[in-house]
Formats: structure tokens, sequence, C-alpha cells
């Protein structure tokens, strides 16, 4: 069938080329995995002391770790007493935010670890003053209105067992 035109001026499709043989097919560069071990003293192919790459694993930095740890045990603190721990919910944040900064710091001055330890050492820290304050706030307003955490304890209390005889 010649190439004619088609009376809307479209030509027809052309059937594909016959498949090559997977012997006449031309070879596929091969990668390498796992990646070939490389020198202990120069990473890179650089001098020796040069940072690592960016895909290698670094190691953890317990800086991190701890400023993770102390953000968390704040926050959890903070929503398991309902906000009236918020002084050492405070306390806990600050350390998680003086620890992150520190990783962070270190993380810079071309120390061991890993920058999204440091940034969610920091991120936990912040989030948990920010809450820690918001419960401060909350918790001077209704003690300025004569409520206190026994209060709200003695109400949640009747409130539960009047939905339990109600159901």
């Amino acid at each position: 069938m010649p190439d004619e035109p088609l009376p809307s001026g479209w030509l027809p499709p052309q059937p594909p080329d016959a498949p090559t043989p997977p012997a006449a097919a031309p070879a596929r560069p091969q990668g390498t995995w796992p990646p070939p071990p490389r020198s202990t003293a120069t990473p890179q192919g650089g001098p020796p002391g040069a940072p690592a790459a960016r895909h290698e694993r670094q190691p953890s930095s317990p800086t991190a770790i701890a400023g993770i740890a102390c953000g968390a045990a704040g926050l959890l603190l903070l929503v398991f007493s309902l906000g009236v721990s918020f002084p050492i919910t405070i306390a806990f944040c600050l350390l998680g935010y003086l620890f992150g900064n520190q990783a962070k710091r270190r993380l810079g001055d071309g120390g061991p670890g890993r920058p999204g330890q440091a940034r969610a050492a920091i991120v936990l820290a912040a989030i948990g003053l920010g809450l820690a304050a918001v419960a401060a706030i909350t918790w001077a307003v209704l003690a300025s209105n004569g409520i206190t955490p026994q209060d709200l304890q003695d109400f949640l209390e009747r409130e539960t067992q009047r939905l339990r005889d109600s159901g």
C-alpha cells in the first residue's frame, strides 16, 4: 500500500519494524550493584579526611538522637498530662532544641551524623515548645477562672459516668 494521503489529508499509520532477534540486539550498558568496595583512606578518590559521598550512609549522631528523644518525651508528657506538665515539657524541649542545634553545628564542622536527624530534633523541640506555650496560656486562663486540674479531672469522671449510665 503506497503512502498516499487519505481524503482527510492524513497518512495511514505504518506498521512497526520487525523486532530484532536478541542475538543481534545491541548490548545494554550494565550497572554495578552493589557498588564496588572503595578504599577507606580516600573517599571518592579525594584526599584523606574528605567528606563521604551523599549516597553513603552516615552514622547516627548521638547528640541528634538525644535531641529527638528529649523532644519526643516532652511532647508525650504534654499530651498525656493534658498540658498540666508544661513546665517539664518546656525543659525537655529546650534540651532537645539545644541538642539538635549542637548536632547541626557538628555536622557543619564535618563531624559524623545525618542532617535529617538534627532537623528532626529541632522540629520536634519547636513543636513541643509551641504546644507547651499554648498549654501554659490555657492553664493560666483556666486558673484565673478558678479551675484547677483536679476540677477538670472530676468533671471528666462525672461525664464519663453519665455517658456510661445513659448508654
